[in-house]
């Protein structure tokens, strides 16, 4: 692509598996995006885990989204658990824990995507002038508990069942506790132990990685 001029900042690379050094450079220089699909890229085969170059992609600044390819393919729509692969694969890859945190994987998911697809300035993140796209994440859900850190219990923990409810453009679009016609709550197991309160997160600067803590639910754009 970089030989014929298709490779350039108005591009998008889904997947991208199978890199070697060259083409990591060849992607940062032109200004192109990424897109990897961490579970169709497992379940095809496409070796990620040995020729993905996620950490020197993330590294290198390259903006990059989150997807789970087609329903076929992946056998879900889950982003939670794109997110959660995201983080663990390249760690794996390089025996490196560190090697995307959850941070990063989380961002991944926000403003990274946005980003990649050119939507920084209206999405991604919780600022003045962009819209109210808000996912709220019930903490009293098991997926979450104990809840240590929130950034990494978001990434590591939780699926797309853990979701209260959403918020597109500030409109409520599904609301899955409470409220008139929705079903109650799950009532806790008697016996076990009260939950701690729960918290809030909410992603309210240009860098995810920055959260703040309320009172509340968790909540991630």
């Amino acid at each position: 692509m970089a030989t014929i001029g298709a490779l350039h900042s108005r591009v998008l690379l889904n997947h991208m598996t199978s890199l070697d050094d060259g083409d990591v450079q060849a992607v940062v220089e032109s200004g192109a995006r990424v897109s990897q699909n961490p579970t169709s890229a497992l379940k095809l085969a496409k070796g990620t885990t040995q020729t993905g170059k996620w950490k020197a992609l993330a590294d290198a600044g390259v903006p990059m989204a989150l997807g789970t390819d087609a329903e076929n393919v992946s056998n879900h729509q889950d982003i939670c658990r794109a997110m959660q692969l995201a983080a663990l694969l390249p760690g794996d890859m390089l025996r490196d824990p560190n090697a995307i945190s959850a941070e990063q994987a989380l961002e991944m998911a926000t403003l990274g995507g946005a980003t990649a697809l050119w939507w920084e300035d209206a999405v991604g993140s919780l600022e003045p002038g962009k819209q109210a796209d808000i996912v709220i994440f019930d903490t009293d859900n098991f997926d979450l508990r104990p809840l240590h850190n929130p950034v990494a219990n978001l990434v590591y923990g939780s699926t797309g069942h853990s979701i209260d409810t959403v918020l597109i453009g500030g409109e409520v679009v599904l609301r899955r506790r409470g409220g008139a016609g929705q079903p109650p709550r799950p009532q806790r197991d008697r016996h076990l132990p009260a939950a701690p309160p729960a918290h809030h997160l909410t992603l309210v600067s240009s860098d995810p990685r920055s959260p703040s803590l309320d009172g509340g639910r968790l909540a991630c754009l």
